[in-house]
Formats: C-alpha cells, structure tokens, sequence
C-alpha cells in the first residue's frame, strides 16, 4: 500500500473510530472517557499517517525559510 493511501486509510479509520465510540458511550454501552477516544484515534494516525506530517513539516519549512530550502543562513 502506497504512504499516500495508507495516511488517507489511517485518518478516514481514525475518524470512524471516534464516531463509532462517541456513540457507544451515548448510549452507555461503554464507560470511556472522551480523551481517551480522541488520544487513541490521534495515536493511530501517529502511527499510521506518515505522509501528511511529512507534507506538513515540508510546508512549515516552506513558510520559515523560503523557497530556496536553505536552512543554514538563518
């Protein structure tokens, strides 16, 4: 599975899964905390979201130091 598509898979399940227990814990079927639901689902895509953060720090690097990419004359 490409990065690419495996970042999209791990955000989309992620997002399932808050979904999934949020309603779980509405209707008390579970005793979990919200923060318990969203720190998992943020581990998951920790783990699994390779791409994006790359494309993220790429970016933020873009932003801090121009288009040239050095990082050397700041």
């Amino acid at each position: 599975m490409k990065a690419k598509k495996l970042s999209l898979v791990a955000m989309i399940g992620a997002t399932v899964w808050i979904a999934v227990l949020t309603i779980l814990k509405s209707c008390k079927i579970i005793d979990i905390t919200i923060k318990d639901i969203v720190e998992s689902a943020a581990a998951m895509v920790a783990i699994w979201c390779p791409t994006y953060v790359s494309l993220w720090l790429d970016k933020i690097k873009l932003i801090r130091f121009g288009d040239n990419g050095d990082v050397e004359k700041c």
